[in-house]
């Protein structure tokens, strides 16, 4: 559950009943003790990745996903898809994920998984490098000293 003003998320709430657990996030404070990766070099990195709902409706967002796929396999230890999107991005806030990356808009899964990203000092932007808003068609969630690589082969991939 996230609360939007202002079209910027303010509030989150993502609670998983299977695995008992509960991330909160308000922006300018967080609210629930998690931190993101301390890697410092990629070969080690545990990446994810999804797709939007309805990706077919948005024109390059598939082929872009595709080329980015390619370019972060020949980096990393492993790229997985673990599940719903807002979950991923939050395993991103609690280090367990090193980051995460989508193309297309996806609003409803990632605004308040990015709040509770950005909240717990991970990087959130889109592919580009430029801070993620809900209307952008990109998103990428990493680690801080992760975030300028993943960038560099983000945008290499375009």
């Amino acid at each position: 559950m996230t609360l939007v003003r202002d079209g910027e998320p303010e509030l989150a709430v993502l609670h998983s009943p299977n695995l008992k657990e509960t991330y909160v996030a308000r922006k300018g404070e967080d609210t629930t003790p998690i931190a993101p990766s301390r890697k410092l070099t990629l070969d080690a990195v545990v990446a994810a990745t999804s797709q939007p709902p309805f990706v077919t409706q948005q024109p390059g967002v598939a082929e872009a996903a595709g080329r980015s796929l390619t370019a972060v396999l020949g980096a990393v230890a492993a790229v997985r898809n673990l599940g719903p999107t807002s979950w991923q991005v939050a395993d991103v806030a609690a280090g367990r994920l090193d980051f995460f990356w989508q193309y297309g808009r996806d609003a409803t899964n990632l605004a308040g998984a990015a709040l509770i990203a950005r909240e717990a000092g991970a990087v959130v932007t889109t592919a580009d490098g430029v801070p993620w808003t809900p209307s952008a068609g990109s998103f990428l969630a990493a680690a801080p000293a992760l975030h300028p690589r993943v960038l560099e082969i983000l945008r290499q991939a375009e």
